[in-house]
């Protein structure tokens, strides 16, 4: 029973080249790359342009702020305020994409922000949101006209600048927290675990295949009693302890010897961990097809590794600014590496579960169409 699952765990500790790019090799390049370009490049997203749409109702207290607001922060690079004329139109614009986010403002001086799409640029407009939210009340309390003709007005909106959902913490009490800044040591302690579950993952199932190919391994598992399934799930789950250890290899290093923050908590991390198995794991299950469907009669060591090798680039994997625009978001560690930053700088959840769950689904169907190559193999 699963002999042929510790076969898979036996020949990857025996193999010195396989130990040192699978458990070394990333760390190195996290601590390298990490300090070396500390000075020179930058983790956190670029906001770029920020497009506002704005709403404010007419002949309200707040418009009169909002209007002077808009004229200043139209003067700042990189931020574009555009009024509409009604809430509805201010939130399809963020809808058909004309706008990165807009901002409804209301009499009482509060403000709601509707997000777009791009969770760094929803973060910079509830930034502004909540400023505009402190400094606006107080500038309608000290500077409207109104309020200074009737005493009365200045206490009442003094009662609602302390009643704002911004001064009691609140505005963004929907949020685990609100992003953080990222450093290189951050980015790379992320980015070369998916390298790793790419490159080691995927090279070791070829080259495992392979070789067991070449040695006569597969006829013989192919005319042995055991079913087809069982051969190649069996040969997956040997894998799972290797990709285990490849993670390990950068997390705990990285997190407590050269600081690297993952997630906020432990439960988190143990997200962050089962990800990154099931990643490593679906790479081997769909390499394993490749060396069974394919007989290849060369060594596919090279050939393998500059595919991955040049897709973990163009991704943007080693270096953010150097990527394919437009054709990376597509790649599969660029998709990775997105989910796994949502959670890390952002704590949200959402994207990392609903990648695994395809990645489950990636991994069943690889079973099966492996399962059944072996099977029309005997």
């Amino acid at each position: 029973m699963l002999r042929i699952s510790l076969q898979w765990i036996r020949d990857y500790y025996r193999d010195g080249t396989a130990i040192f790019f699978g458990l070394l090799f990333p760390i190195v390049l996290v601590a390298v790359l990490g300090n070396m370009l500390a000075n020179y490049d930058n983790a956190d997203n670029k906001i770029g342009t920020l497009r506002i749409g704005y709403y404010a109702e007419e002949g309200t207290q707040a418009a009169q702020a909002v209007e002077g607001f808009a004229g200043a922060m139209d003067k700042a690079n990189g931020v574009k305020l555009t009024r509409a004329p009604s809430i509805e139109s201010a939130k399809s614009t963020v809808d058909k994409n004309k706008s990165d986010a807009a901002l409804l403002f209301k009499d009482d001086l509060g403000v709601t922000v509707y997000e777009g799409g791009n969770k760094t640029k929803n973060m910079a407009a509830n930034m502004i949101a909540q400023g505009f939210a402190r400094e606006g009340a107080a500038y309608l309390a000290a500077y409207s006209s109104a309020a200074r003709e009737d005493p009365a007005k200045v206490a009442a909106l003094e009662k609602k600048l302390a009643a704002l959902p911004t001064a009691r913490g609140g505005f963004t009490a929907d949020k685990k927290h609100a992003g953080r800044s990222q450093t290189m040591i951050d980015f790379y302690a992320v980015t070369m675990i998916v390298m790793i579950c790419f490159m080691g993952s995927g090279i070791g199932a070829v080259m495992g295949i392979y070789y067991y190919r070449k040695e006569g391994l597969i006829k013989r598992l192919a005319l042995s009693p055991k079913r087809g399934s069982s051969i190649f799930i069996e040969s997956v789950l040997g894998c799972i302890p290797g990709n285990l250890a490849q993670v390990a290899a950068v997390m705990i290093p990285a997190t407590f010897i050269l600081g690297a923050r993952y997630a906020a908590d432990a439960a988190g991390n143990i997200l962050l961990l089962a990800f990154f198995v099931l990643l490593g794991t679906t790479v081997t299950a769909l390499f394993m097809i490749i060396g069974i469907a394919v007989s290849l009669k060369i060594n596919p060591y090279l050939p393998i590794m500059a595919v991955l090798w040049s897709m973990l680039f163009a991704s943007g994997s080693f270096n953010k600014q150097f990527s394919i625009p437009g054709a990376a978001a597509y790649m599969p560690p660029n998709i990775a590496n997105r989910a796994v930053f949502e959670l890390t700088m952002f704590g949200n959840t959402g994207p990392l579960l609903t990648l695994m769950a395809v990645l489950a689904v990636i991994l069943a169907v690889a079973c099966a169409v492996g399962s059944r190559l072996l099977l029309r193999k005997k």
